[in-house]
């Protein structure tokens, strides 16, 4: 890989040295993609092999050595941001204002701390069940 990244780099520097006038300049930019072409090829090739050999490993981990298998899943999960994420999707829709964003998150964690409202049966009920606990502690 280290040749071919070689190779790159000096059909680059031969095609940014030439000018659109100079003879042979197509022959020499064709030159210049062909080889960006056949670098780019080889890179999602490796990074294909190395996927693939660390999924295998993942795979004998987990009937060989289970502690480096939850090492592995440990790692597969995001790292822990602090920010809050500034697009929110609703009813399929995605907005990035800041307003919509963030009146929405407002509401969603203002729904998470209130409530749901009681009917009268269910807030009869609590109350008797609270009444008799005082009783009791009495």
């Amino acid at each position: 890989m280290e040749e071919e990244w070689k190779q790159l780099k000096k059909c680059e520097r031969e095609y940014r040295k030439c000018s659109r006038k100079t003879q042979g300049a197509d022959k020499i930019r064709h030159k210049f993609n062909e080889a960006q072409h056949s670098f780019d090829k080889l890179v999602k090739s490796k990074k294909r092999k190395c996927l693939r050999e660390k999924v295998k490993s993942i795979e004998n981990a987990n009937t060989s050595d289970p502690v480096a298998f939850w090492s592995y899943i440990q790692k597969l999960n995001p790292r822990k941001s602090k920010a809050i994420p500034m697009e929110v999707t609703i009813d399929g829709v995605t907005y990035t204002d800041d307003n919509t964003v963030l009146s929405h998150w407002a509401s969603e964690f203002k729904n998470l701390l209130t409530p749901p409202p009681m009917d009268e049966a269910k807030a009869k009920r609590l109350s008797n069940i609270t009444e008799s606990n005082r009783r009791r502690e009495n």
